[in-house]
C-alpha cells in the first residue's frame, strides 16, 4: 500500500486516450513469462486473461464508466463492486534493459514506464521473489489468488528458484522502499 515507486494495478486497459480520460490508471495488460517455473502451477498464457482480473483489481463496467467521466449520480446500478488496491505495478525504469519481470505490466504510451508486478532477483547472498498483488485477502473465495500463491510458494521452495539477475541492496531498496 505504501509504495511510492509504483502505480495502482488494474485489469482494465486504457480506454481510448489517457489525456481525454485522465482518471483511468492507464495500463494496457500484461506480458507474462508463462514458461517461467514460477508460473508452472498457474494456468496462464503470455498475456493477461480473465484469471488475472481478480488479481489485478479495477476490472468491472462500473469502473469503466467512472474512468470515462460519468457523474456518480448517473451510474447505472451494478451487481458487482470493483475491488481497488489489489495490486501494484512497480516502476523498474532504473533496472537494466536485460532485466525482465516474470509478470510485466504494459504501461500506456504516454508514461511508458517499465513496470513489474512479479519479479525475482538475487540480493547479496539471498534470493528474493517480489509479488505486488494481494494473495491473502478473502483467499477462500478467490481461486486465482489461491492458485497463484501456491505456484509462487512452490517455486521459491524448490530447486528451480535461482534468479539470474543480481541487485545490490541499495538498488532493491530504491525499487521497493515506501519512499521510492
Amino acid at each position: 500500500e505504501n509504495l511510492t515507486n509504483a502505480i495502482q494495478g488494474s485489469f482494465m486497459p486504457v480506454f481510448w486516450d489517457v489525456k481525454l480520460f485522465p482518471k483511468q490508471i492507464g495500463t494496457m495488460g500484461l506480458l507474462i513469462d508463462h514458461d517461467h517455473p514460477a508460473m508452472a502451477d498457474f494456468p496462464t498464457s503470455f498475456h493477461s486473461d480473465w484469471q488475472w482480473a481478480d488479481l489485478l483489481g479495477n476490472y468491472s463496467a462500473k469502473q469503466s464508466f467512472i474512468c470515462a467521466g460519468l457523474p456518480l449520480d448517473q451510474l447505472p446500478q451494478f451487481r458487482y463492486i470493483d475491488v481497488i488496491n489489489r495490486s501494484k505495478a512497480i516502476i523498474l525504469d532504473n533496472t537494466p534493459s536485460s532485466f525482465r519481470p516474470i509478470v510485466q505490466v504494459i504501461d500506456n504510451y504516454d508514461r511508458n514506464h517499465k513496470l513489474g508486478t512479479i519479479f525475482e532477483a538475487r540480493v547479496g547472498p539471498g534470493k528474493l521473489l517480489v509479488c505486488a498483488m494481494d494473495l491473502d485477502t478473502d483467499i477462500k473465495h478467490r481461486p486465482a489468488a489461491r492458485q497463484l500463491r501456491h505456484s509462487l510458494t512452490t517455486y521459491v521452495a524448490g530447486r528451480d528458484f535461482n534468479p539470474s539477475y543480481a541487485f545490490t541492496l541499495a538498488e532493491m531498496q530504491e525499487i521497493i522502499s515506501p519512499n521510492g
